[in-house]
C-alpha cells in the first residue's frame, strides 16, 4: 500500500466500540505494516482522510511493489569535490542518473479515489 503520512495516523487511530485499537501497525521510518500488509510513506499521495482534498482525487495505491519496475537511462555519475568547505576539510559527493519507472502488471495496483461522504 502506497500512503501519506497523515492517513497512516488516520489508520491508527481507529478504535473499536470497545476503545481498542482497530489495525496493528508496525513502523519502520517510512515502511512498514498494516495488519501484515506491507505499506510505504509517499509524500505526492493526496490525503484521504482531509476535507480539504477534493472529491475524485486518487490519494492510495494497493498492490505488490514487484509489479512496479525502475529502468536505468543512463549510467549513474558520481563526481567528488574537496573545493567545497577545503577550510574544514569537508568532502561533498554528488551523483546523478536518470531512472524511469511504471507498472508492468496488468491491474498491477488498486487506485484509491476519494469519494463523496454519506
Amino acid at each position: 500500500m502506497i500512503l501519506s503520512k497523515v492517513d497512516l495516523k488516520a489508520f491508527s487511530q481507529l478504535r473499536t466500540a470497545n476503545g481498542e485499537v482497530f489495525h496493528v501497525i508496525v513502523t519502520h521510518g517510512n515502511t512498514g505494516t498494516i495488519d501484515g500488509i506491507p505499506y510505504i510513506i509517499n509524500s505526492a499521495c493526496k490525503i484521504l482522510s482531509s476535507i480539504t482534498t477534493t472529491v475524485g482525487s486518487y490519494c492510495m495505491a494497493y498492490g505488490p511493489i514487484s509489479n512496479y519496475k525502475l529502468v536505468n537511462f543512463s549510467n549513474l555519475n558520481v563526481q567528488r569535490s574537496t573545493d567545497f568547505k577545503f577550510a574544514t576539510g569537508q568532502i561533498a559527493h554528488r551523483g546523478s542518473i536518470f531512472v524511469g519507472g511504471n507498472v508492468v502488471a496488468q491491474n498491477g495496483f488498486l487506485r484509491v479515489k476519494k469519494v463523496a461522504a454519506v
